[in-house]
Formats: C-alpha cells, structure tokens, sequence
C-alpha cells in the first residue's frame, strides 16, 4: 500500500512538474510505438481536438476513485514463478500488475520488501517495461526504485503523459478553454530522483504539448529540480528547439508545475511604432498573495531607451483596484528627460455605500502619443473621485472631478470645468399623498477652470445650486397609464469673473414650472406564424410638455451640451443635457411602440415612431447672443420656428440567435431628408466569431463641436462613419479579425486595425497591424488633417509553458463589440 502512495507521488510530481515548463522532446522524433504507449489515437477529420491530427485516448487511464489510499484495497496479479525469501521479499518474475481503485502498476519483474514487524511495505524495485498510470497521468520507465521510509526514490529511462491546461489563470483565478489544445503534456529523462515526498530532480529531461508524432517544439534541459509543495520548478542549460532545431540557450530557467497562479516570466510581445521605433517587452509576474500580484515589464524601445512599467493589482472584501505605473528614466529623443505616465483605480462597496476613484496623469504632453498606441489622440485625463450611497427613498452622489489637459494647445473655452466638488440628492417617496407622488432632485456643482496662458482674463468660474421638487399622479391600470407631474426647476448661481467675461450678474437664476402628462395604453395579442406562436404588444403614447420661456443668456455654460435628436427625446422635459439651459416647450408627442416575441420569451423585433407637435418656437440656444437672434438660434437649431419636428423611429430584428439588425433613423418631412440614419448588423453564432457592420449619417452632428464653436453658434458639420469589425475563425486553426472605422466626408480611415492568428496544438501566433490618424488641432475634433501613424504588434505563445499578459492585440480585441476573447490566446 505505501508502495503506491509513494510511487503515485512520483508519477504525479514528474508530470505536474515537466507539466508547465519543461517542454522537452527526446533527439529523435517519438516513434509510432511509443505514441501508441501513450495512449495517442492518430485521427485527422473528426473526433475530439481532430485539428490536431489526433487525441489522447483517457479510457487508457484509470479514472479517479474516491478513496484515499489507505482506505483502497490492494490487488496483486503476477504469473508463476512468485518466489518468496527467507528475509520477506517477495519476487514476481513473469509479470506483475499491482493496482487499486485509480492507480496501477505493471512491470516485468519487481521486488516488494516488506517491513515484518508492521506489515507494510518498506522498499520496491522493478523493471522491465514499467507503466504506471493515475487519472490525467501516464509513467513509463525501464526500472523504478522506491524506499517507502525515507520517501526516496529513483526511476530510469522515463517517458510520460500528464494532464496540463494551456490557459493561464486571471487574477481571479479563472481560466479561457482553448479547442486547438490536447489537454496533455509529454517529454522524457535519463533519470528521475525523488529526494522527498515533495522535491524531484530530473537529468536530461524533455517537455512537450504538440502530439507526440508531430513534435514541433520541445524544450530539453540538462537538469530540472520540482518542488511541489511550492508549485516552482526550475531547469539548468535549457535549449528551446523548434522541428529540433535548438533556437533559443536559458542557463535557467524558473516556471510553475501547475495551474494555479505563480510567479514567473509572461510572454511578451513585439512592435513597431512610426514614433518610436521596434518595441520589445517581457512581463514578469509577481504572485505576492491570493488577493494581490504585481506585473513588472521592461520594454525596450529600439529610439527611446526603456520604458520600466509595473502594474500592481489588489482585490479584497470590499475593495478592488490596480496601481500602473510607466517610466522612461532616460528618453534618447528627448533629451534624455525623464518621463513617466499613471493610472489608480479604486472600486469600493460598504453596504449601502460604494466609491470609485480614477486618477491619471503624465509628464508631458506627448507622452501617450510616444508610449501609449490606443490613446494616442486623448487630449484630456480624467481625475476623479465618486461616492454614492441609497436607501429606499434617498440616494446620493458625491463628485470630485478635474482634468489634467493632454495637449496644451486645447484653448480655454474649449477646456471643461472642474467640478470641486459635485453633490447630488435624490428623493423619491411614491404614495407620498394618497395617490401623489412626491420627489425631489438637488445638484449643488463648484466649477473652476484655470486659463490656459498666464496672459488671458481668468475664466468665469462659480457656483451652481439646482433644486426640482416634482409631485405626480400616478394613475396605472393594466391597460395603460396616465400620469400628470407637475415640478419646479429652480437654478441659482454664484458666480467670479463674471463681468470679465460679459456676464452681467453675479448671482443670476431661473425659476421656471414645468408640466407634463404621460399618457399610454396597452393592447396584447397572440398570433401564429408559419407553424409558430408568437405574441405581439402595441403601445399608443402621448406626451403633453410645457415650460415657459426664460432668458438664460445671461448664464454661463459649465457644463451643458446639445442632446441629439432621436425618439427617446420625444419624452424629455429638456432638450438640453445639464442645468445652465432648460428649453421653453409647449408641444405634444405621439409615438407607436411594439414589439413581437416567440414562445421561448426571446424578443423577434421592436419598433417604434414618432413626432413632436409644437405650439411655440424653441428660443433657448447655448450661443451667447440676444435671446430669438435668428443668426444664432439657426445655426444653433435650424428647426427652431417649426410646428413639427423630426419623425424618429427606431427597429430591431433579431433573425435569429446569431443574427441581428438594428436601425435609428429621424427624417424631417419639411424639406423631405434624414437628419440621421444609424444602422447596425451583428453576427454572434459562437464565442469565436464575430461581426459587426454599421453606418451613420449625422447632417447636424453636434459631437464634432468644440465647446467654443458651439458657444460661437457654429453650424453643426455633417458626418458620415462606416464601422466594420469582424473575428472570423476560417480553420480550426486559422483566424483572422480586423476593426475599420472609415470617415466618408473626409474619405479616408479614420483608425483600422487587423490581424491574423494561427493556434495549432501547442502554439500560436498574431500578428496585427494598427493605423490610426493623429489629430493636429483639438480645439477643430470634426477636421482631421493629420498623419496616419503605423504599429505592427506580434504576440507568440507556447502552450503550456508559462502564461501570457494581455497584450496589445488582445487589448485592441476587446474593443470589438460582441467579442468575448476565446480566440484560445
């Protein structure tokens, strides 16, 4: 019974420790023989991992028992002659297979010596065509030796099998399934010692996860020690070869013997940047404790110098966040000047309580356009702080919130606020009164803003006190609603450099009623379809909106923007995101809304459209001129004088699982055009592929707007966007993925990225390609006239040896919508 508790651990510590790093193969290609041995069917079309050419039979293991291994029950079957010694040993010369529920044992000849007081066993030998097998683990040798007192032991001329996983664990200790990955590592060793029940040591050693007949890479060590208590291995003049063709020497070599997480070098990745040059970086990661790590990279950058990054990430009860932190002490294209960038990010929940904290900065204002490829045209840095508390009636929000400007040539009108701080509270108490209901909305903002030169009058800065109390009367039935709600608005300022800046008031504010009535009836029916149930809703609603007219051009804009047009600005009590403008409004909506769904509950489409009936002009513009100047007011909002906005609609088609459509359209029936169209097709049939094909055209699209030419009251530019991005699996082990957004108006690309990946059983590779064009002028977001920068990213990785960090092509992966990153990297 020691006997396989002791021989058991060796088997399991020689796989578990080959398992994640020694990836060695023997000089010679294994024959078919021993890939029979090991239990490898050869099978090309079909069958379990079939991409690579074949699959480990496990019915040649033996499955696991729940029994421990003093509780199992010893079977010993051996052929004549069994000769027993006056000392207690006990010879089997032709043929013995010793087993228990989950193990066995089979040599040609072996020797058990038996302890004769205690009867136990206290020593084995065998030889002769060894097998030793354990659930996911196969041992094959020419002789084992095994003293069961001293927990020492040796095998010789050894190949094995042992079940290995080619994903690397997340912080959070999950794992992605790879399909184009055998489940198994292989490799052999002159000789395997075990020096204690939890420390190995193996001379010329091999290890390998391709199929045992088509070995494309191995790694083969002159000498491994396994220490399985702490999960670490190490190996000594190591040659990585490839179709045996020795690449790469490591004198050593440190790596983990199991899936959980462990120190050690990630695999890295290439690039090469029209900034900066060939950039090459190898992560090491730090497993400091179950709820923290750290990730240290140093990446060369063949015009700069090298950029030290570290990554520092922490997870506990009611906290998780991470510490980034990048560093070039000396950058060769900058005058050797030291220059730095990061990122801390806190997420926090206390009961009722929860907080989060952004903070980012860096050196100089072209440190992202150098280091960091994805944000290379950010021209602002958040930083800021939340906290928000709720209960059943109240919930509030407290913000902190400035910005570190990127590119210094953002002029100061077109800088925003910081908001130091921004308090928000919130009451809701339905049944307040009978059937009124009673709520309650407060905002109270401090904004400040520095210039951008020294030399320009100080920007008004203040004060901003919001208060909307609102009672309703909720009257809800099962075949519709009708809900009058009556509130008031009241702002209030207190305003610096007020005058300065052309303001007349220092403390200027509004008041201003609004009421509203939300009205909509319900109508359901059951109908078949081609051999198929489905139900369908229809939903009439009308919106009756009235707030009178205030002049508010005496007020600053803070924070305040322009909110498109579409059909849920049907139902808004402001045409206006903020608290500087609240727009004048007495109108009526009308919309039609339905909605079709299977058996199975799914959703087959959705629709709706409608318009707004006004009954007084829009007079409420962000443009700082004479309130109703038709100079202003047109450009600002062409439709400004008209009875009859915009028609909106909206439709969603959903063919199927994997197929879905999607529309947002307004069209304006004064001068018969679209202002807007957006269009959408998603393909999702499985977690590998992908696409995504959408176009929008915006004849007014207030995005592309600075904040002083909105002020300015520039007219909106029109644009026209395609966005395609696809991840397609051509072959079991082909793939290939791109992302394209491509500006029509300015005919040309706007950003494009694509790639290509091969993953075969044992290794893959990517390679991207990433263009984007670099904006010259901030301060114009809708003119793009600069160059186009260049990366070519390569990532590499051998499956089962080590685990890789996220890298820049995954990161640009995890921008593509409806992605979900089982591409098997």
């Amino acid at each position: 019974m020691f006997f396989f508790n002791r021989a058991s651990s060796l088997a399991c510590l020689i796989a578990l420790s080959l398992g994640t790093s020694l990836y060695a193969d023997s000089a010679n290609d294994p024959d078919d023989l021993l890939a029979k041995n090991l239990g490898w069917v050869e099978q090309s079309n079909t069958g379990p991992c079939s991409s690579c050419g074949g699959y480990y039979d496990e019915t040649s293991l033996p499955t696991p028992s729940s029994l421990n291994f003093k509780e199992s029950t010893t079977t010993i079957k051996a052929d004549p002659p069994v000769d027993y010694k006056i000392n207690g040993n006990v010879e089997f010369k032709n043929g013995v297979t010793i087993s228990q529920p989950g193990r066995s044992l089979s040599a040609k000849h072996a020797t058990i010596t038996p302890n004769l007081q205690t009867g136990k066993l206290d020593a084995i030998n065998a030889e002769g065509n060894i097998r030793l097998a354990q659930p996911g683990q196969l041992l094959l040798a020419k002789s084992i030796q095994a003293n069961l007192v001293d927990h020492k032991a040796s095998a010789v001329d050894v190949d094995y099998l042992i079940r290995v996983s080619a994903a690397s664990p997340s912080f959070l200790n999950t794992t992605s399934i790879d399909p184009n990955f055998t489940g198994y590592a292989h490799g052999s060793a002159d000789e395997i010692k075990q020096e204690n029940q939890t420390q190995f040591s193996l001379s010329n050693a091999t290890y390998s996860t391709c199929p045992p007949t088509t070995r494309t890479w191995e790694l083969d060590a002159h000498s491994i020690k396994i220490d399985q208590a702490a999960g670490r291995g190490e190996a000594y003049n190591t040659l990585l070869k490839v179709h045996g063709i020795p690449l790469l020497y490591l004198p050593y070599f440190n790596f983990p013997t199991n899936n959980a997480r462990k120190s050690g070098f990630l695999y890295g990745s290439l690039m090469s940047s029209s900034q900066s040059g060939l950039i090459f970086g190898i992560p090491y990661y730090f497993n400091l404790a179950p709820n923290y790590d750290d990730t240290f990279t140093p990446t060369v950058y063949s015009k700069r110098g090298v950029l030290l990054n570290n990554n520092f990430r922490y997870l506990t009860t009611h906290n998780s966040g991470s510490i980034n932190l990048d560093v070039i002490p000396y950058d060769q294209l900058d005058n050797d000047a030291w220059r730095y960038g990061y990122t801390f990010k806190d997420n926090s929940n206390y009961d009722n309580w929860s907080t989060d904290l952004n903070y980012n900065g860096v050196s100089d204002d072209s440190f992202l356009e150098d280091f960091s490829v994805f944000n290379a045209n950010q021209i602002l840095l958040n930083r800021s702080f939340t906290a928000n508390y709720q209960n059943v009636h109240w919930n509030f929000s407290g913000l902190l919130q400035s910005y570190q400007i990127v590119n210094t040539e953002l002029t100061t009108a077109n800088r925003p606020y910081s908001q130091l701080p921004s308090l928000t509270l919130n009451g809701q108490y339905p049944g307040f009164l009978g059937p009124l209901s009673f709520s309650i909305n407060t905002n109270v903002t401090r904004f400040t803003k520095s210039p951008a030169t020294a030399f320009e009058t100080p920007p008004v800065e203040g004060n901003r006190l919001n208060v909307n109390p609102a009672l309703s009367l909720p009257l809800t039935q099962s075949y519709g609603y009708f809900t009058p709600t009556v509130s008031l608005d009241s702002t209030s300022y207190s305003l610096n450099n007020a005058t300065e800046n052309g303001f007349p008031r220092n403390s200027p504010s509004t008041n201003l009623p609004i009421i509203n009535v939300d009205s909509s009836l319900y109508f359901d029916r059951d109908f078949n379809w081609d051999h198929t149930a489905y139900s369908q809703s229809l939903s009439p609603r009308l919106y009756y909106l009235y707030v009178p007219y205030r002049n508010q051009n005496d007020i600053p804009v803070f924070d305040t923007t322009i909110v498109p047009f579409s059909f849920s600005q049907l139902f808004t009590t402001n045409s206006f995101s903020g608290y500087d403008r609240t727009q004048n409004a007495n109108q009526i909506s009308y919309a039609l809304t339905s909605s079709v769904h299977n058996p199975t509950g799914r959703e087959v489409l959705s629709g709706g459209i409608g318009q707004i009936w006004y009954f007084a002009n829009r007079n409420v513009s962000l443009c700082e001129t004479t309130p109703g100047s038709p100079p202003c007011i047109q450009t600002e909002n062409p439709e400004y004088d008209q009875r009859f906005s915009d028609v909106a609609a909206y439709f969603n088609y959903n063919f199927n699982s994997a197929w879905t459509f999607s529309t947002n359209i307004t069209y304006d029936p004064n001068v018969s055009l679209l202002d807007l169209q957006e269009y959408a097709l998603t393909y999702t049939p499985n977690n590998m592929d992908v696409l995504n094909l959408s176009y929008q055209n915006n004849h007014k699209n207030y995005s592309l707007l600075s904040t002083q030419q909105v002020i300015a009251g520039t007219p909106p530019p029109r644009s026209s966007i395609f966005n395609g991005s696809f991840v397609l699996g051509m072959t079991p082990t082909w793939a290939t993925f791109g992302d394209l957004s491509y500006s029509i108006e300015n005919n040309g690309p706007i950003a494009e990225f694509a790639g290509i990946q091969y993953s075969s059983c044992c290794w893959a590779i990517r390679l991207g390609d990433y263009r984007y064009v670099v904006n010259n002028n901030p301060n114009t977001p809708n003119i793009l006239t600069g160059s186009m920068s260049n990366t070519v990213l390569l990532q590499f990785l051998l499956k089962g040896l080590g685990g890789m960090s996220s890298g820049p092509v995954n990161d640009l992966l995890a921008s593509i919508p409806t992605y979900h990153g089982q591409l098997g990297f």
